[in-house]
């Protein structure tokens, strides 16, 4: 059963310090303004999202430590060059094993907060195999878009970026009144921590996807943001999600509140 709501313009902020939260970093150890959880329960246990988490840390530990990364990542990485001159099985089998790849333990555990956070109540409403299915088609969808638009950089795609980010645009869509625990470091050693209605943190995170991609673009701020990150495959995630969540609205199961309303409204035509 679900628990009731907190109303939507509440918000909680709290004042930490470096002693009791610690530091949540991007890769050039800057702050960063990241997620810690959501006010948002499920009815039953995330098995699909658990299962991926499980899988992206066995593969990254197995090519860390027993496997050669660089070949790893070469052949089973997507490189959109290759799909295009070379067309074959293979090359178009990397579109998916490509999700399960990152290059650096930062990678992984970005990717991997944002699917524990937000993928379990995705896949709550979806389903299992739904959501499953969804996971891979928003993978390979945010892949053909960062492929589409670089393919002539040569570069190898990696990661669950883009099938995360079509997590977050089916989120913003089923759960726009959730809230979302936030961590922001605005000094060094001083943490707050923001409880944000989701549907502003998400449309935030979009039009910062947007910023990014813009200033890597035109080669603003040297050093501000990583010029090898796939923005596009972001944006283009994002996008996918958020019409899939639209299309899937209408079949949505009804919560445990409106079953509720409705059982209370029957038994009252009922005593009249």
């Amino acid at each position: 059963m679900r628990k009731a709501k907190t109303p939507y313009a509440v918000w909680i902020i709290e004042i930490s310090t470096a002693q009791n939260l610690p530091a949540l970093t991007n890769y050039k150890g800057n702050s960063m303004f990241a997620p810690s959880s959501d006010d948002n329960p499920t009815r039953n246990v995330p098995d699909v999202t658990i299962t991926l988490l499980v899988i992206m840390a066995g593969i990254f530990i197995y090519q860390s430590f027993y496997g050669d990364a660089k070949s790893l990542i070469a052949n089973w990485g997507f490189n959109p060059h290759l799909l295009i001159d070379h067309f074959s099985q293979h090359n178009a089998a990397t579109l998916v094993t490509a999700i399960f790849l990152h290059g650096s333990i930062m990678h992984l555990v970005g990717n991997a907060l944002f699917l524990y956070i937000f993928g379990d109540n995705v896949e709550d409403e979806m389903r299992r195999i739904h959501f499953l299915i969804f996971f891979i088609a928003a993978g390979v969808f945010a892949n053909l878009v960062q492929g589409y638009f670089t393919h002539w950089q040569s570069e190898t795609i990696i990661g669950a970026s883009g099938a995360i980010s079509a997590l977050l645009g089916a989120y913003i869509v089923l759960f726009p009144d959730a809230k979302v625990n936030t961590v922001f470091s605005p000094a060094q050693g001083i943490y707050l921590r923001l409880k944000v209605p989701a549907l502003l943190y998400l449309i935030a995170w979009f039009g910062m996807q947007g910023l990014y991609l813009f200033i890597s673009h035109k080669h603003l701020f040297p050093g501000l943001v990583s010029p090898h990150i796939a923005y596009l495959a972001h944006i283009g995630g994002f996008v996918f999600g958020c019409a899939w969540g639209l299309c899937f609205s209408p079949f949505r199961r009804p919560t445990d509140e409106a079953i509720a309303a409705k059982a209370a409204k029957t038994k009252w035509k009922r005593v009249r």
